[in-house]
């Protein structure tokens, strides 16, 4: 497996157990089968230009809202809740996608289209982490 996968995994965890409170399922879920049913992009410049993707289901975005607000979100507090756990993993993965020095620009986070979803063959980095509340998908990809 790549070094880098495990990497975005282990951030990822970190970024979720440290903003809302969410833990890893440690046996398997049916929800890891669900279909994703939302996405948000990052894109990325400096040393190397890319795009990050936090690809989620419904479920877990409500969950994270909920965590990180400690109530009811709206549907516009989910949305950035997800938004801010894009930029967050992001922002945490680049310095080991090319080294510690550089500096890199962040796009803000938005929303994006399932269909904008890039083929696997295209991912630099990739890996999906399951929690009972649903399953997430993080995609790093660089531009040639």
């Amino acid at each position: 497996m790549n070094p880098l996968n495990d990497k975005l995994r282990q951030i990822t965890l970190e970024a979720f157990e440290s903003l809302c409170r969410l833990f890893p399922e440690m046996e398997g879920n049916e929800s890891a089968e669900a279909p994703y049913s939302e996405a948000v992009a990052v894109e990325f410049s400096g040393p190397v230009r890319g795009i990050f993707y936090l690809y989620f289901q419904s479920r877990l975005r409500r969950a994270v809202a909920e965590a990180m607000l400690e109530s009811a979100p709206t549907t516009q507090q989910e949305e950035d809740a997800m938004k801010e756990m894009a930029n967050v993993i992001c922002g945490n993965m680049l310095p080991y996608v090319v080294g510690p020095e550089p500096v890199f620009t962040l796009s803000p986070p938005r929303r994006e289209s399932l269909s904008e979803k890039r083929a696997s063959t295209e991912t630099t980095v990739s890996t999906q982490v399951i929690f009972p509340q649903g399953a997430a998908e993080m995609s790093v990809f660089l531009y040639p």
